[in-house]
């Protein structure tokens, strides 16, 4: 009768283990995103702010592209 009771438990257990990992992985997911969304972000801002021309004079531009 007591394993049958300790079966029980284990299995609430992992069921509850189980659904605390999806909401773990579900948020790990979203910060992933938003991540990469910040980074997006920060290599626009980078790329916006480099002269027009650059890639066709790169030696006279080279200190803004060295920092990047």
């Amino acid at each position: 009768m007591y394993y049958g009771t300790r079966t029980v438990c284990v299995r609430f257990s992992a069921a509850s283990v189980a659904e605390g990992n999806e909401v773990m992985r579900l948020q790990h997911k979203a910060l992933t995103i938003k991540c990469l969304q910040l980074l997006r972000a920060v290599i626009y801002n980078e790329i916006v702010r480099l002269p027009d021309d650059w890639k066709d004079n790169v030696r006279s531009h080279q200190s803004l592209v060295d920092h990047c």
